[in-house]
């Protein structure tokens, strides 16, 4: 690793850290998400005024359910088929899909859609029982960054509504492996 790559790297890994643990202290209480520290585009998350249109893409990963713009969608964890437990500064990094969900025109889905209320009262859109959201880090459509982050955060697979791989109920750790081998912390 070059001089430049650890200096890059040691400066996302502190604004990880920063974002992490805000998202740690938030998980635990019902605070309502941040909008002043949420990207617009994804405040939305691919969701028109009428609600979020799931499509699917296929990724290294296999076939993701994806956001009308083609950005992968995720499950977390913590989360129940009626809660989110992601809000605050995690609901920044991690922006819940919001609107009443609908496939894409010529997309069939085998799972379930539905929505949840949020702690802020807004809709979050659910597919087979899994809060839906989008990963500020993925930057292009069909990008899997998310999966494996603190080892709870997963791809949503359109034929079964579950994670790429295997889920763990283990304490997060610091750093996890992305879907793209790389290591990072958020």
């Amino acid at each position: 690793m070059n001089r430049r790559t650890h200096v890059v790297r040691v400066g996302a890994t502190v604004a990880a850290l920063a974002a992490l643990a805000g998202c740690a202290q938030q998980n635990g209480g019902a605070s309502a998400a941040s909008s002043a520290s949420q990207p617009a585009a994804s405040a939305s998350s691919g969701s028109g005024a009428s609600g979020a249109v799931f499509g699917t893409a296929d990724t290294s990963l296999g076939k993701v359910l994806t956001d009308s713009h083609g950005f992968t969608l995720y499950r977390f964890d913590p989360d129940t088929p009626t809660s989110s437990a992601c809000t605050g500064e995690c609901a920044a990094l991690w922006p819940p899909v919001t609107g009443m969900p609908s496939a894409a025109s010529g997309t069939t889905l085998p799972g379930k859609l539905s929505t949840i209320s949020r702690p802020d009262g807004s809709t979050q859109a659910v597919y087979d029982g899994h809060p839906a959201y989008r990963y500020t880090q993925d930057r292009a459509p069909g990008q899997t960054n998310g999966e494996g982050v603190l080892g709870t955060w997963h791809v949503i697979k359109p034929d079964a509504g579950a994670a790429a791989g295997p889920s763990t109920t283990s304490a997060p750790s610091a750093a996890a492996t992305t879907g793209s081998g790389s290591t990072s912390l958020y």
